[in-house]
């Protein structure tokens, strides 16, 4: 996972006014004087309804929408409303945070001003990683494989039909690569169809907006390694996504080949650290509702081990050509039971043809068997 770098430019001016009146050489005064806010182009409010933004106070606002709209215009610099550093950092932080479709800048240089010996402005000058021009090329080929993407959403989708299509779409399209160029941005997810986690949680990030759904990027550990994935809302409640632990195995089983994992799909805070951990400065919401959780969305959440419910699912599903099926069960011991009925005495192939065979993996943490047909 990446972070943003920020760097420092200190001017100390020698205030001489009973004799000069000074500017500094870049035509900056050492008085912030009501004149010069005056001067200041009108900056638009345009993220009102995104997660992070509605977390500052108005001072970090003011700050937030100063810096997203130089950056989304690529302007080589402003002086922002504050002299605050550490908000400053904060707003940059949360602009990014907010806007997954911003991906030529990811870090910025500060000036600051003094005069005798106090700090009378910031300038900050975000540093590109491209011209406005390339970027723009690079929109329009983004803009062509999110289209592909939406195109698959029908009007009759709820919200958790459209996350799930997503979820299962970008696991078959994109591979998970270290290696990969441009990997904490969209640019490697949309047209590398390469990255890490936080270019899986960019690009779905930036998915969910295009279907007018709350999501917003959540980092932390996971394994003890930095890590970063989505928090989304569906019918008002809160929900944990992370594409990067559906698309790769990290569990330890012997189906190494890559496969759409949904117990990462809608999940619980309890559910996501059993082995993640948040370490977000941003205040996240405690998600407890299961309503639109795949396994009890799918009719493959079990309370209790029921021979008939596992016998109509698992036929279903090869009724349906599905090539892998998944079963959650709410404790330990049902997980077992369902386990021992369906592995151990393999009564899967009372459904399943017994000419055939069969792959299985098992999850420690979520009590969920996953069965692939062959």
């Amino acid at each position: 996972m990446g972070k943003k770098k920020k760097y420092y430019v200190l001017f100390a001016l020698v205030v001489c006014l009973a004799l000069f009146g000074c500017e500094n050489e870049a035509g900056k005064s050492p008085d912030v004087s009501n004149e010069k806010v005056e001067d200041k182009i009108s900056i638009p409010k345009e993220s009102n309804d995104k997660f992070a933004y509605r977390q500052l106070d108005d001072e970090g606002k003011q700050i937030y929408d100063e810096l997203y709209y130089t950056i989304k215009n690529h302007e080589e610099e402003i002086e922002v409303s504050s002299l605050d550093e550490e908000k400053v950092d904060t707003a940059f932080d949360y602009v990014l945070k907010d806007h997954p479709e911003i991906f030529w800048c990811d870090s910025y240089k500060c000036v600051r001003y003094m005069a005798a010996g106090k700090t009378v402005s910031l300038e900050v000058e975000p540093i590109y990683s491209m011209t406005i021009e390339e970027a723009g090329e690079l929109e329009k080929q983004i803009e062509l494989e999110v289209q592909g993407y939406i195109d698959g959403i029908n009007g009759n989708m709820d919200g958790y039909e459209k996350a799930k299509f997503i979820y299962t779409k970008m696991i078959e399209d994109i591979n998970y690569n270290t290696a990969s160029e441009n990997n904490q941005n969209i640019i490697s997810a949309f047209i590398n169809k390469e990255t890490v986690c936080q270019g899986f949680a960019k690009a779905f990030q930036y998915l969910m907006y295009k279907l007018d759904i709350e999501c917003t990027l959540v980092r932390g550990k996971a394994n003890g390694d930095s890590h970063v994935w989505n928090l989304i809302k569906l019918d008002d409640e809160n929900y944990y996504v992370d594409v990067t632990w559906g698309s790769t195995n990290f569990e330890d089983d012997e189906y190494n080949e890559k496969y759409v994992n949904y117990n990462y799909f809608c999940i619980t805070t309890e559910e996501i650290c059993k082995n993640h951990e948040i370490t977000e400065t941003m205040e996240v919401p405690e998600c407890v509702s299961i309503t639109n959780n795949y396994f009890v969305r799918e009719g493959r959440y079990f309370t209790e081990f029921d021979i008939d419910k596992i016998g109509t699912v698992i036929t279903q599903a090869i009724q349906n050509n599905e090539v892998e099926i998944a079963l959650k069960a709410s404790t330990e011991e049902v997980f077992k039971e369902i386990t021992n009925y369906l592995i151990d005495e393999r009564h899967i192939f009372d459904y399943y043809s017994t000419n055939s065979s069969i792959s299985f993996s098992k999850s420690k943490f979520y009590n969920a068997l996953i069965i692939f047909f062959e």
